[in-house]
């Protein structure tokens, strides 16, 4: 019987294999990664464009952090200026929680998937599936979860950590109750890079995008550096 490593419990550690075996399987694992990148990038693009606006209203936040703490908390109208400092405050946070969430973003991802005769739920599987890959090769070469001191960060989490977490994600986000690491690791994501994250949803896509798997080289050589 052939056991995939993909669909072993995390505690249960399956055979190791070398290096050389583990670049093959990636090797092998090419013309799916391909397949599946024909029309991520356009999801990937959609990605960008809120997390620029999130970033661009973080900007805002922290410039009025500064007016405040320079010069208005100093002012004889410091009572005045500290609660208009708030109000603005207040604006640019809802208006971040409003891209992270807003229907129109939704609406307008949709819009461009239609082009391609594609769907939300279509694009997530193919998350997933590029999720499934990057953690069967690491299951593939370790037999279990690695601890690899000098495995790339993402904000402060590993690589690993968020393939391995992040496959979990994606394999069993419809039960709507994931496990401690799982939502730590999305948790992480959206605090630390402001990625779009909502519970309730296959997350995958908002993933790779994390990762900054753009292309299949991308994806490869990331798991190629992982699996020495």
């Amino acid at each position: 019987m052939t056991i995939d490593p993909a669909d072993c419990d995390d505690k249960d550690p399956i055979e190791k294999h070398l290096q050389t075996e583990a670049e093959a399987f990636i090797d092998q694992s090419m013309y799916a990664l391909k397949y599946l990148y024909k029309v991520l990038p356009l999801q990937i693009k959609a990605l960008e464009d809120i997390s620029k606006k999130i970033k661009d209203l973080e900007q805002q936040e922290q410039i009025q952090h500064l007016i405040f703490q320079e010069r208005d908390q100093w002012s004889p109208s410091a009572n005045h200026l500290y609660i208009r400092y708030w109000e603005r405050v207040n604006a640019i946070v809802k208006g971040k929680k409003a891209l992270l969430t807003d229907p129109s973003n939704t609406d307008e991802l949709r819009r461009l998937l239609a082009r391609i005769g594609a769907t939300e739920v279509s694009m997530s599987v193919l998350g997933g599936a590029i999720l499934q890959i990057a953690k069967q090769a690491l299951s593939f070469r370790f037999g279990s979860k690695p601890n690899l001191s000098g495995a790339r960060l993402v904000g402060s989490q590993s690589i690993i950590e968020i393939i391995w977490e992040g496959r979990n994600h994606a394999a069993h986000w419809e039960e709507r109750n994931p496990k401690l690491p799982v939502k730590n690791m999305l948790i992480k994501l959206q605090n630390e890079l402001s990625i779009p994250i909502q519970t309730d949803k296959n997350n995958s896509l908002n993933i790779i995008y994390a990762l900054g798997w753009k292309t299949v080289d991308n994806v490869v050589s990331d798991l190629k550096a992982l699996v020495k």
